[in-house]
């Protein structure tokens, strides 16, 4: 697998280095020559306890970005040239968007990276060194630079983390533990999102929503699908303002009670239609689920008064399980689940949260009662059509 995609903002000042993809091929043995100004260095594998030097180990081919931080008012002037002169005001010098340099770490541990065209005196510098470590980690180090560095300057020497960390499962929980890194102050902040794989599989995207996760993450959320979890870590290197990132891919391996379960949606007159499979009970946690319709409501709302203004599809299980959870994906701010004990009499419905979109995940927490069948209600249209998955899980 490849890398994946990682967010590494330099101190709060909205710079997205992560996303850019790590350089690969030959490493030279020492640092390119840069013609013009140029940010230097080294990079060192963290320190280990006190050790400071000496001995830690070169990061030879890390990639490293070096990108002009644009205060507010530059990033509004650049978009409005954009958009004023449908983006041939961006073919300048300056550009449309944050001016980005980016090199390589060579053999030697040093770098030599031009400092981007299109910078003043008031804007500072973030520079990111980023890291594959296997192939389901990442790494990455940001440095926030003084504006005074835009005619070059010698940064020293970076630290970047020997591993992505790990996960660590304690009373049900997981936590997504990163490396230790010297200069981190406080505890790291962690994400987790659904990772989709794209391009036969050697790739990988981030979809919504974004959830933290820093507390720990109950893997039944994950099921037996993949999620990136990222750590955002503040701190600092050499007195200068850091952020130390890392990413880690995770595979799931658990299955819910309800795989394969059944389901029908209603019509455009109440009536039940099987669907075979059910879509929202087959595994495709990120997929959108193939519904087999009333052809009178393929077009948005069905017509009538049974389902004008909301669609039902009931997930049926083929016994009924001792609950404690049911997580609706695709679950939107229209959305309301309801349970049965019997299969036949549902109780009271559990709304979404209102500001959630169509691609959140909705966990409904549940008694420990004896789950039959669960009912999902959307809006007509767009709402229903988002639904991706319904699972129910035991105690």
């Amino acid at each position: 697998m490849a890398a994946l995609a990682l967010t590494a903002s330099a101190c709060s000042t909205g710079v997205d280095a992560g996303n850019t993809a790590t350089l690969t091929g030959p490493v030279p043995a020492h640092p390119v020559a840069v013609t013009g100004a140029a940010i230097r260095g080294r990079v060192l594998a963290a320190a280990a306890g006190a050790n400071t030097g000496g001995d830690r180990a070169v990061v030879a081919g890390a990639t490293v970005v070096v990108t002009v931080i644009l205060r507010r008012d530059e990033v509004a002037g650049r978009a409005l040239k954009g958009t004023l002169t449908l983006g041939l005001g961006c073919l300048d010098r300056v550009g449309c968007t944050a001016p980005t340099s980016e090199g390589r770490v060579a053999q030697d541990g040093r770098f030599e990276v031009a400092v981007p065209i299109g910078q003043t005196e008031q804007d500072d510098l973030s520079l990111t060194v980023l890291a594959q470590r296997g192939s389901t980690g990442r790494v990455g180090t940001t440095v926030t630079l003084p504006y005074a560095d835009h005619v070059g300057a010698d940064v020293g020497t970076i630290p970047l983390a020997t591993s992505a960390g790990s996960v660590v499962a304690q009373g049900g929980v997981n936590r997504y533990v990163p490396a230790a890194m010297p200069g981190a102050s406080g505890a790291p902040g962690v994400t987790m999102s659904r990772a989709a794989s794209v391009a036969g599989g050697d790739q990988f995207v981030v979809e919504d929503p974004v959830q933290d996760v820093s507390p720990g993450y109950n893997p039944q959320l994950v099921e037996d699908g993949r999620v990136l979890l990222a750590s955002t870590t503040i701190g600092s290197v050499e007195l200068a303002p850091a952020v130390f990132t890392s990413s880690l891919l995770v595979e799931g391996t658990l299955v819910p009670p309800s795989r394969g379960a059944a389901c029908s949606v209603e019509g455009s007159t109440g009536q039940s239609i099987a669907q075979h499979p059910c879509g929202l009970t087959n595994g495709m946690l990120d997929s959108a689920w193939p519904l087999h319709d009333d052809p009178l409501c393929q077009q948005g709302p069905c017509p009538g008064t049974v389902q004008n203004q909301a669609r039902d599809v009931t997930v049926t299980l083929s016994h009924p399980v001792r609950s404690g959870l049911i997580v609706v994906r695709g679950c939107g701010f229209t959305c309301q689940v309801a349970w049965s004990t019997d299969g036949t009499t549902f109780g009271s419905w559990r709304q979404a949260p209102q500001d959630s979109g169509t691609g959140v995940v909705f966990v409904v927490p549940v008694p420990d009662q004896m789950v039959a069948a669960v009912r999902v209600q959307t809006a007509t249209g767009g709402f229903f059509t988002a639904l991706r998955q319904v699972s129910v899980w035991g105690t």
